[in-house]
């Protein structure tokens, strides 16, 4: 996950793999592997779900740090918190990758 350090240079760095981090991105691998018909096919321009692969995290995390604010922290907080930040450990998560894939968090949106 070296691209994460190089390109989401804000969000908070990775430092280490834990079992659980390599279990959750084993759970979207197999996700992918185990249903590729449910995911339509990429427009052009845009990208099919490819977690086993190093190049789509990359392109992924370049599309978050050029179109997602607020996953970037640069929108403000509510009720006195402070902005969110997307951390290693949120993303891996299923439900939070598709909700980015889907382009929920893009101009500034929260999901």
């Amino acid at each position: 996950m070296e691209a994460w350090n190089t390109i989401l240079t804000v969000c908070p760095p990775i430092k280490g793999w834990t079992p659980k981090r390599q279990q959750l991105l084993q759970a979207l691998i197999d996700c992918e592997t185990a249903t590729p018909a449910s995911m339509p096919e990429p427009k052009p321009g845009e990208w099919g779900f490819e977690p086993s692969d190093p190049s789509w995290w990359a392109d992924l995390f370049r599309h978050i740090a050029d179109n997602c604010p607020f996953l970037m922290g640069q929108v403000p907080g509510t009720d006195g918190r402070a902005p969110f930040v997307v951390t290693v450990d949120w993303m891996l998560k299923h439900d939070n990758l598709l909700k980015v894939f889907e382009g929920q968090f893009q101009d500034g949106a929260a999901a």
